[in-house]
């Protein structure tokens, strides 16, 4: 870097020269001193060639400050290059592996160049303060009703539904106006805008925008769905869809936008099905085209095969297609697999504390299929929690006892369980490596009784005998 001014090269020449041995110390000040431990013998040398005739005696105040930032700058990096480097070398001494290295260091050009870069830019008085910029945003133009999805979330529909100007606090140099636009999404999820905010999202492609009257085009498998099956299936899962978004609270203008987001409105039938379905009563429609003795036959399938509801669904559709569609039928099917739910996850309904011990033997006995060496006493029942909370507690190995290492439980594929009396089910399978983990654990789940807690026991264990026999 060239010299700024006659004293910065006079005071860089004395400071090449001690650099060089040409002056002694006792003749230098403090000051050169300490500027040629800082500074390299080629950038001190740099200072100190500069032809002195066209340069001024003094510099600015100011300049000389942004010239110590960057030199201050260059010290701070040396240092942090230096930090960075011994950071590497030392992983490398624990690791013996120069891997990590060589990672830390890739890392570190990638980033720091490019600041040094913008330093280097600022310092030539190149880089623009964007701060400092006098264009204002420029006016959206946007309407009442414009419609916007945002690209991370593309199903959600937002409407814009008011525009206020003047508000508090929004007044900017880019916007003395004040506007703000409000977005609303079904569910009353709002999304707030202003001017310079809109030009942003519109700017990094976060938005998608729609015309006020263009149509939604229909899902891919929506029309898959419609050549194969037609629109029985269609209709029935826009009518579950409503139920579902009405229990959530949605109003019909919400349910209609969702609806149509879902399955489009290109097809008629499917736009004036969604219309009919926000609009129905109960009874209305479809339900005026099933004779009545029929319905009776379908709500009794329905109470019959109570918690197999896509049995009993199965059934009455080869009785009669389309007949789950009608309201009477399809409240049917809801109350009798809620009644079974109902049941489901209270505590006591699995088993009792005056059941605990015969179930947990029950056990013993059917996991012998899959564990043969399990003993009387490896599965049992705690009350610790209380009688109302007593839980079935289990641990025993899926190997036979002569394959265990110095005859140790732990050295060999061992389970660890735990079952509540309301059916949820824990199991942990040990005593195979890290890596295969997601392989051979099983899911906790919920059951309804003690023979779906043995099938789903058996068939898991089972796999893992079959597919992987050996752990450790």
């Amino acid at each position: 870097m060239p010299a700024k001014s006659q004293q910065q090269q006079k005071f860089m020449g004395l400071v090449h020269a001690y650099k060089k041995g040409e002056v002694p110390a006792s003749k230098v000040s403090s000051a050169i001193k300490q500027a040629a431990k800082s500074m390299s013998k080629k950038s001190v040398k740099k200072y100190a060639q500069t032809d002195h005739d066209d340069l001024p005696k003094k510099v600015s105040e100011e300049k000389i400050k942004s010239e110590n930032l960057v030199i201050e700058f260059g010290k701070s990096f040396q240092k942090f290059t230096r930090a960075v480097h011994m950071l590497g070398k030392g992983i490398t001494k624990m690791t013996g592996d120069k891997t990590d290295e060589r990672i830390i260091q890739k890392a570190f050009k990638k980033h720091i160049i490019p600041f040094g870069r913008l330093i280097d830019d600022w310092n030539k008085g190149q880089q623009k303060n964007p701060h400092l910029t006098t264009e204002r945003v420029k006016d959206p133009k946007l309407k009442v009703g414009q419609k916007i999805r945002f690209k991370t979330d593309p199903r959600r529909l937002y409407k814009l539904k008011k525009i206020t100007v003047g508000n508090v606090g929004i007044p900017d140099k880019d916007d003395p106006s004040g506007t703000s636009y409000m977005f609303v999404a079904p569910g009353n999820r709002k999304e707030y805008f202003t001017k310079k905010t809109w030009a942003n999202a519109v700017k990094k492609g976060w938005l998608q925008l729609e015309s006020l009257n263009e149509r939604t085009r229909m899902k891919p498998q929506v029309k898959k769905l419609l050549k194969q099956k037609g629109y029985g299936p269609i209709f029935g899962a826009i009518d579950n869809s409503k139920r579902q978004l009405k229990q959530m609270r949605y109003s019909r203008g919400e349910i209609q936008d969702t609806l149509i987001s879902m399955f489009g409105d290109e097809d008629p039938k499917i736009l004036q099905k969604i219309k009919e379905s926000i609009n129905e009563k109960k009874g209305d429609f479809l339900d005026s085209l099933f004779p009545k003795s029929k319905v009776a036959k379908a709500v009794k399938i329905a109470h019959d095969m109570g918690g197999d509801m896509t049995g009993a669904v199965k059934k009455i559709e080869r009785y009669f297609k389309g007949m789950t569609l009608h309201s009477k039928v399809r409240d049917a099917l809801q109350q009798a697999n809620e009644s079974i739910n109902e049941k489901k996850g209270v505590p006591g309904s699995v088993f009792t504390i005056d059941t605990a011990k015969e179930t947990s033997e029950l056990m013993t006995k059917a996991l012998k299929k899959v564990a043969p060496d399990i003993k009387r006493g490896q599965i049992y029942y705690s009350d610790l929690g209380g009688a109302d909370r007593v839980s079935i507690v289990g641990k025993f190995s899926l190997d036979p006892k002569k394959t265990w290492a110095n005859n140790i439980l732990e050295n060999s594929r061992f389970i660890t369980f735990h079952l509540d009396n309301d059916g949820t089910l824990e199991v942990n399978v040990n005593g195979y490596p890290f890596e295969m983990r997601r392989k051979v654990q099983m899911r906790k789940s919920r059951n309804n009784d003690i023979k779906q807690v043995l099938k789903r026991m058996i068939t898991h264990f089972s796999m893992l005998n079959k597919k992987y026999p050996e752990g450790m």
